[in-house]
């Protein structure tokens, strides 16, 4: 930001680079759930070959990593918004 052509003035003052921010951001905190759970069925799969994830338990991680994908489908679009020049 600091060493690019438009300069920190252009993205600091940007209300879509800081809806691009907030969307990685959301992306990092939608994915710490699923990877905490799929850790921990991996671990139980290997203990017991039979184990099965409590279906409530899959329908809900499924929930964030839903939520996951359209966060990340949302900073390119934000990005296309800031090379066209949208929120100056």
């Amino acid at each position: 930001m600091y060493y690019g052509l438009k300069g920190p003035e252009f993205y600091l003052q940007n209300p879509v680079f800081w809806l691009k921010i907030a969307a990685f951001v959301a992306v990092g905190l939608f994915s710490i759930l699923p990877t905490l759970r799929f850790i921990q069925w991996r671990r139980a799969a290997a203990a017991d070959p039979t184990f099965m994830p409590d279906r409530a338990l899959v329908v809900a991680t499924k929930r964030f990593v839903h939520y996951e994908g359209i966060a990340f489908a949302l900073i390119p679009i934000f990005a296309a918004m800031m090379a066209r020049g949208v929120g100056l």
